[in-house]
C-alpha cells in the first residue's frame, strides 16, 4: 500500500467503525434472552430453534444485545437467566423471547428443558423454569420496560397422558414495578401451531412485522394477531396484554435518523479528506520536471479521481437517505405528538367519564337503599298471613255449615224412619203399600236437598260476606307481589366485562347477582356493535366507557307464588348493561326465566333453579360449537348448567359444512334437557354457511373442500380484469382451480382495484375466504343458479378468473350463457365464490 491510498483506507476503517457505533447507545439501553427449544426427548418440536435464530438475528438488528441459547437443559436455561441479569444491568429495556414447550399447572406457568424427563404436571413443577422467575429477575434488574414473547405452548409436553389441566398457558399477572406488556402466542389455556415452515405460526407474524418501521410495538401486536387469525382461520389467536404507558419502538426512527446523519456526516468529511489529497497529488504534479515521476503521478492521480467520483456518489447517496430518514423521523415525531395529545386527552376523558360514573353508581345506590321501603318480604309476610287468616275463617264455616248439615240430616232422617215404621192399609196391596213408601222417601230427600242446598247457600254467602275485605286485601297484596318488579343496582348486581371481538364488531358480557337473596346463574349478554346505525361511534364510545369503569349491570326480577308447592320462585325478568356516563343501554335480554326458589320461611335460603343442557351430534357429522343465547359455551358433546327457562340455540358445524343446527330448549330445575343437533345434507340451490347459495356438489371432501358456493350478491356490477398492466401467469379453467387462479393473479398483479382482489378481499357472512370462478365455475353459476332464476344474477357479462393468454381473459353473459374472452381492460360484472 503506498502511502497516498493508506490514509484513505484509514478514512475508509474509521467510517465503518463510526456507521457501526451509531446504534451503540440504543443496544446499550436494550437487551435481550431468546431461547428455542426443540430437541425433547419425546414430542419434539420442529421449529422453536429455527424461531429462536430468526428473532435473535431481528432483534440484533433494532439495536438489541442479544443472548441467545438453544435446546437448552435445567441448567442451561437457569445459566441463561442468571446471565441475563447481568446483562440488563443499566439498561432500560429487557426482552424476553421462548420458543418451545410450556405448560401452566396450578394457575403458574412453566418453560419446559430438554433433556429432561418430565412426564407430569408435578415433574414440570419441579424441573421446569417457572415463568415467574424470569419476570423475578427481570424486576429485580431494575428495568424500566419488559417486553415478554411466550410461542410456549405448541402441544402436550406428556406423551400417553391426558391434555386437561395442560393445554397452553395461564394469563399471569406483570410485575407492578415494571411497565410490562406480555404477548401469548394463543389464548390461554389453547394451543399455537407449531408451522409448516420454517418458523412457527406466532413467531413468523412477529418476524414479518417487528421491523416495520415507525410502528409501536402494541401497533406490531396488533398485525400480528390479525396475521396469526388469518393464517389459521381464526383456529390461534394471540393474546397481548398491553401494560405499556408510554411508546416503545423496535425499529426506532429517532435512531434510524441518527444513524443516516452520522453515515452522511462521515462520508463528507472523508471527501473532503479526499478532495484535499486530489489537490495536494495536482500541487505535486505541477511541480515535477521528472517525466516518469510525473507519468506516475498521473496515473495515481487518475486513481484518486476516481475514488473521489466514487465517494461523491456514495456522499450524496447517504446524505439523501440520513434526509428521507430525517423527515420519516419528524414524520413519527410529530404522529407520537399527536398520539400523546389523544392520549393525554382520552385519560382527561376517561377521567371525567369515571367521575361521572361512580356518582351515578352512587346515587344507584342510594335508590337501591330507598327501594328496600317496598320490601319483598313484608309483602310475602303480608300474603302468608292474609291467606292463613283466609284458611283459618274458611274452616271455621266449614265446620259450622258441617254440623248445620249433619243437625239437618238427623232431622230428615227422623221423617225418614217414620216411614220405615208405617204398616200397610187394608185396601192396599203388598205392592202398593211400597209404591206408595217410595214415592214417600223420594218426596222427603227431595225436601232435604233443598233445604240443605238453601242452608250450604246461605252459609257461602255469609262465608264470602265475612271474608270479602280479607280476602280483597289478599288478592290486591298477591297481585302487587306477583307484578312487582324490583331492580339491582350499583354494588347488588355484578358486571364481567368480556374481550371486544375487532372482526365480529362484538363485545361479550356477563350479569349476575351480588345480593344473596335473589342468586342468579351468570347471564351472557353480546353487544353487536355492528349492528348499530353508526357501528365506530358505537365501539368508540363502548371501549371508552370500559376504560372509564362507566358501566353497570341491572337486573329486573320478581317473585311468583306457587301455593300448591309451597314455595315461591325467583323469576329474573330482565338483564342489561347501561352506560352510566350516558345513561344508554349498551345491551340488553327482556327473556323471563326462573331464578331460584324458596320454601316458605326460607327467603333467605334460596335454592337455585339450574338445569342441565347437554348438547350431542348424530354419530359421524363430527365437532360442532355450541351457542346458547348467543354466546359460545363449547364443543360437542357439551354438558352445561343453565338457569331454568328457554334459550335459543345454535350449533355450528367446525369443518364448515352443513347448515347450522338452530332450535331452542326449555330447561328445568333439577331436569337434563337433551339435544340432539342434526346436520343436514346440502343441495343444489341451499343456503350455504356463508348465506349464499350452493351450486356445486362433487360429492367427496377431497382437497379440503367439497361445496361451491356463490356469494348473495355481486362484489361489482362492473371492473376491470387486471391492475392495468397485462401479466404473464398460468391459469387453469376447470371446475376447483378459481382459488388457485385468484391467488396467483394477485400475486403478479399486487393490490389494486380488479376483479380478483375484489373478491379476494371480500369478507361476507364471517368468512373472508372467496375468490374468482374459473371458467368451468362461472359455467356452473349460470346452469345451476342464473337459469333457474336463483342468485340475482344480471343479464351482463361476468368475469371469470381463467385467461386466454397475456392480453384476454374468460367472461360469459347471464342473458343467454354464452362464454367468450374480452380484452382484461374492460370492465364486466364479479360474483365472487368460496369452497367448503
Amino acid at each position: 500500500m503506498n502511502t497516498l491510498s493508506r490514509p484513505i483506507a484509514l478514512f475508509a476503517l474509521a467510517l465503518i467503525f463510526a456507521v457501526v457505533a451509531v446504534p451503540v447507545a440504543a443496544q446499550n439501553t436494550r437487551a435481550a434472552l431468546v431461547i428455542g427449544n426443540s430437541a425433547y426427548a419425546s414430542n419434539a418440536l420442529t421449529n422453536p430453534v429455527n424461531d429462536a435464530t430468526d428473532i435473535a438475528a431481528a432483534l440484533r438488528e433494532q439495536g438489541f444485545d442479544v443472548l441467545l441459547r438453544t435446546d437448552a437443559d435445567y441448567a442451561g436455561m437457569d445459566a441463561a437467566l442468571a446471565d441475563f441479569q447481568k446483562a440488563l444491568k443499566g439498561k432500560d429495556t429487557a426482552l424476553f423471547y421462548y420458543a418451545g414447550h410450556g405448560v401452566q399447572a396450578d394457575g403458574e406457568n412453566y418453560l419446559i428443558p430438554v433433556k429432561e424427563d418430565i412426564t407430569s404436571l408435578a415433574k414440570a413443577k419441579s424441573r421446569g423454569v417457572p415463568l415467574a422467575d424470569v419476570l423475578g429477575r427481570i424486576k429485580d434488574a431494575g428495568v424500566a420496560t419488559a417486553l415478554i414473547f411466550l410461542d410456549a405452548c405448541r402441544d402436550n409436553p406428556f406423551p400417553g397422558s391426558s391434555r386437561s389441566g395442560t393445554r397452553g398457558l395461564a394469563a399471569i399477572a406483570a410485575p407492578r414495578d415494571v411497565e410490562t406488556l406480555i404477548a401469548y402466542a394463543t389464548q390461554p389455556g389453547d394451543v399455537a401451531q407449531d408451522g409448516a415452515g420454517r418458523n412457527g405460526v406466532f413467531t413468523a407474524a412477529v418476524l414479518k412485522n417487528l421491523a416495520a418501521p415507525g410502528k409501536t410495538v402494541a401497533e406490531v401486536m396488533t398485525q400480528v394477531k390479525a396475521d396469526v387469525k388469518a393464517a389459521t382461520s381464526g383456529k390461534q389467536q394471540p393474546r397481548v396484554d398491553d401494560g405499556l404507558s408510554k411508546a416503545f419502538y423496535f425499529n426506532d426512527p429517532a435512531l434510524a435518523a441518527a444513524k443516516a446523519q452520522s453515515a452522511s456526516a462521515k462520508s463528507t468529511a472523508e471527501l473532503a479528506a479526499l478532495d484535499a489529497q486530489v489537490a495536494a497529488l495536482q500541487a505535486k504534479i505541477n511541480t515535477t520536471k521528472d517525466a516518469s515521476a510525473k507519468q506516475k503521478l498521473e496515473v495515481e492521480q487518475q486513481r484518486q479521481q476516481a475514488l473521489q467520483a466514487a465517494k461523491r456518489l456514495e456522499a450524496d447517496n447517504l446524505a439523501a437517505e440520513a434526509s428521507r430518514q430525517a423527515q420519516l423521523a419528524a414524520q413519527a415525531q410529530q404522529v407520537s405528538l399527536q398520539r400523546q395529545t389523544a392520549a393525554n386527552e382520552a385519560a382527561a376523558k376517561q377521567n371525567e367519564l369515571g367521575n361521572l360514573a361512580a356518582t351515578r353508581r352512587a346515587e344507584l345506590d342510594k335508590l337501591a337503599t330507598a327501594a328496600a321501603s317496598d320490601n319483598p318480604d313484608v309483602l310475602i309476610d303480608t300474603v302468608e298471613r292474609l291467606d292463613a287468616v283466609l284458611k283459618e275463617v274458611d274452616g271455621q264455616y266449614a265446620a259450622a255449615l258441617a254440623k248445620s248439615v249433619a243437625s239437618t240430616n238427623a232431622t230428615w232422617d227422623v221423617q225418614v224412619k217414620a216411614i220405615d215404621k208405617e204398616e200397610a192399609d187394608i185396601v192396599e196391596s203388598d205392592a202398593e203399600f211400597a209404591t206408595r213408601q217410595n214415592q214417600e222417601r223420594a218426596t222427603l230427600e227431595g225436601k232435604r236437598q233443598a233445604d240443605l242446598s238453601q242452608l250450604k247457600a246461605s252459609a257461602e254467602a255469609q262465608r264470602v260476606a265475612q271474608t270479602a275485605s280479607i280476602r280483597a286485601q289478599f288478592d290486591s297484596t298477591l297481585r302487587t307481589l306477583q307484578t312487582k318488579t324490583w331492580t339491582l343496582t350499583g354494588s347488588a348486581a355484578t358486571l364481567t366485562v368480556g374481550t371486544y371481538d375487532r372482526n365480529a364488531k362484538t363485545w361479550p358480557f356477563t350479569v349476575g347477582s351480588a345480593d344473596a337473596t335473589v342468586p342468579l346463574t351468570p347471564v351472557p349478554l353480546v353487544a353487536e356493535l355492528g349492528l348499530a346505525n353508526d357501528p365506530a361511534t358505537a365501539i368508540r364510545a363502548l371501549d371508552a366507557a370500559v376504560k372509564a369503569n362507566a358501566l353497570t349491570a341491572e337486573v329486573d326480577w320478581g317473585l311468583v307464588r306457587q301455593a300448591d308447592q309451597k314455595r315461591y320462585a325467583v323469576e329474573v325478568r330482565g338483564v342489561r348493561v347501561r352506560n352510566l356516563t350516558s345513561n344508554a343501554v349498551v345491551v340488553q335480554n327482556t327473556a323471563v326465566k326462573r331464578a331460584a326458589y324458596f320454601a316458605l320461611g326460607q327467603w333467605a335460603k334460596p335454592i337455585l333453579a339450574v338445569g342441565t343442557l347437554v348438547v350431542n351430534t348424530k354419530k359421524g357429522d363430527g365437532v360442532a360449537q355450541v351457542y346458547v343465547d348467543g354466546q359460545v359455551m363449547g364443543s360437542t358433546p357439551l354438558t352445561v348448567k343453565l338457569a331454568e327457562g328457554s334459550v335459543k340455540l345454535e350449533v355450528r358445524w367446525t369443518d364448515n359444512y352443513g347448515i347450522p343446527y338452530k332450535g331452542s330448549a326449555t330447561l328445568a330445575a333439577g331436569q337434563t334437557t337433551n339435544v340432539v343437533a342434526d346436520k343436514p345434507g346440502i343441495k343444489l340451490g341451499d343456503l350455504g354457511p356463508a348465506g349464499g347459495i350452493v351450486f356445486y356438489d362433487k360429492g367427496n371432501n377431497s382437497g379440503g373442500w367439497r361445496y361451491l358456493e356463490a356469494a348473495p350478491s355481486d362484489a361489482s356490477a362492473g371492473i376491470q380484469w387486471y391492475n392495468g398492466s397485462h401479466i404473464d401467469v398460468k391459469t387453469d379453467t376447470k371446475i376447483g382451480s378459481g382459488k388457485a387462479n385468484t391467488e396467483a393473479i394477485i400475486a403478479a398483479q399486487g393490490s389494486g382495484s380488479y376483479a380478483a382482489q375484489l373478491c379476494y378481499d371480500l369478507s361476507t357472512g364471517g368468512f373472508n375466504d372467496w375468490f374468482l370462478p374459473s371458467k368451468d365455475e362461472l359455467n356452473l353459476l349460470y346452469t345451476v343458479l342464473a337459469k333457474n332464476g336463483q342468485g340475482g344474477f344480471a343479464k351482463q357479462w361476468y368475469w371469470s378468473s381463467s385467461q386466454r393468454d397475456n392480453y384476454y381473459a374468460w367472461l360469459q353473459l347471464f342473458a343467454i350463457g354464452y362464454q367468450n374472452v374480452n380484452a382484461e381492460g374492460n370492465e364486466s360484472c364479479v360474483r365472487a365464490v368460496r369452497a367448503f
